[in-house]
């Protein structure tokens, strides 16, 4: 018992929530690019476009909701009435494939405000092979701290830098995760009237410097926010988990062939506490969902799909009434069977062929599908493993594939379960 009590202490503490916060308070100025420039704090400090930037789809696949820059000579110039003393945080989404093949000392300007003589000013840019930089200036000169990954990859990824000057750091964090820190302190910032620009230096823009690719979302605050309310701003407000079936999963356009639906069972240790239904979206890999507050529940997911392994999540504690899991992503990896389906990006999704939910993908189910294929089976059918509507040669290699790696799972009935990778007995 006590060895179950310490690994759930180390999942939990692990998680570190969504936790309920005012998410506007020290909201200085926001842009959500939806069609506009407008400030959407409500503090109106609106933005002026530069050479007609044009708008695109976002994340969600919303159009003309995030801003596009073409490297070469656009931008967004927002005002100078925009203020920071002491604490700031940035917090925007990118996407893109930019590298800077000779780059300026900085990079590819992201956001800046640079008074263009080393003087207590800031910038964040996009440094060579997609790099997150932010760069802090102090009397002495520039302080810059740099992230390892690199972020060029052509996926929206949400950034967060924060200058805390209570606890004397700056810090980088990158899809809600701590990137970089560093110990560091400043007097305050010299604001003098001077603008801040989005996609350029404020120092004479330049060819080399301007970015290229999409960004979204920007929020400027005058205090440094709290890894809880990173992953709200990650999260936002709608409780989902995102989940690929194998079969569904196109490599080359990275979507799903079509939306499917997966059952949600939430357990607290082996016992079902409730479930719902989900959609997933073909896009995004999101099936959002309502359910009843689970706030300070110890739960774990179980996603089932009516052709796939079940996807089981960690243990975690639900601090906040909104619940988010990411199957696909591998720094969310547990001890749960699922399958790597995606290299560039890496993504992991549902191992798909077990068409009769016995929890394992053998000649048995194999035997299904073969014979939906024989009799020409069209529609949609448990059997139609790539979501085609037709049951064929195609559906049987992927059961074919799967079978001869001898997956099986335990399931939650039988004298076992499983807890972050481990099995537990009852």
């Amino acid at each position: 018992m006590k060895t179950l009590i310490a690994v759930l202490l180390l999942l939990t503490s692990s998680f570190t929530g969504i936790l309920k916060a005012d998410i506007d308070s020290g909201l200085v100025a926001s842009y959500n690019f939806s069609g506009n420039y407008i400030d959407a704090s409500g503090h109106g400090h609106n933005g002026t476009p530069i050479s007609n930037p044009t708008f695109v789809n976002d994340r969600f696949n919303n159009s003309s909701s995030a801003l596009s820059l073409n490297g070469d000579s656009q931008y967004v110039s927002l005002p100078s009435t925009i203020k920071f003393y002491t604490d700031l945080t940035i917090s925007f989404w990118l996407r893109t494939t930019a590298s800077d093949p000779d780059p300026f000392y900085f990079g590819m300007f992201l956001i800046d405000r640079d008074i263009c003589n080393w003087y207590r000013d800031w910038d964040i840019t996009l440094g060579s092979g997609g790099k997150i930089i932010f760069t802090t200036g102090t009397d002495n000169g520039d302080h810059q701290l740099a992230t390892a990954k690199d972020l060029n990859d052509g996926y929206w990824h949400h950034i967060a830098v924060v200058l805390d000057s209570t606890l004397g750091r700056k810090q980088i964090f990158v899809d809600r995760l701590l990137a970089r820190t560093s110990n560091f302190s400043v007097t305050s910032f010299v604001n003098n009237n001077i603008p801040i620009f989005v996609g350029a230096s404020v120092c004479g823009p330049m060819d080399h410097d301007r970015y290229r690719g999409e960004i979204d979302d920007i929020r400027f605050y005058d205090r440094a926010i709290t890894q809880g309310e990173i992953n709200r701003l990650y999260f936002g407000d709608s409780s989902y988990v995102r989940i690929i079936p194998e079969g569904l999963y196109d490599s080359l356009n990275n979507v799903l062939t079509r939306s499917d639906t997966v059952d949600i069972y939430f357990h607290k240790y082996y016992d079902i506490i409730d479930s719902v239904k989900a959609v997933i979206d073909p896009v995004t890999f999101m099936a959002p969902f309502s359910v009843s507050d689970k706030s300070g529940e110890v739960i774990f997911l179980e996603v089932r799909n009516k052709n796939c392994f079940h996807a089981i999540s960690d243990l975690f504690y639900v601090d906040y009434s909104q619940i988010v899991y990411d199957f696909t992503n591998r720094d969310w990896m547990s001890g749960q069977v699922l399958k790597k389906i995606d290299t560039s990006p890496v993504r992991y999704g549902m191992y798909s062929g077990d068409v009769n939910q016995d929890n394992t993908i053998d000649a048995s189910d194999a035997a299904i599908v073969d014979n939906d294929a024989a009799n020409l089976v069209t529609g949609y059918s448990i059997t139609d493993l790539n979501g085609d509507m037709i049951v064929d040669a195609t559906d049987f290699a992927i059961i074919d594939e799967n079978a001869n790696r001898f997956i099986s799972i335990p399931i939650y009935n039988s004298p076992f379960f499983i807890f972050g990778g481990q099995y537990w007995k009852r």
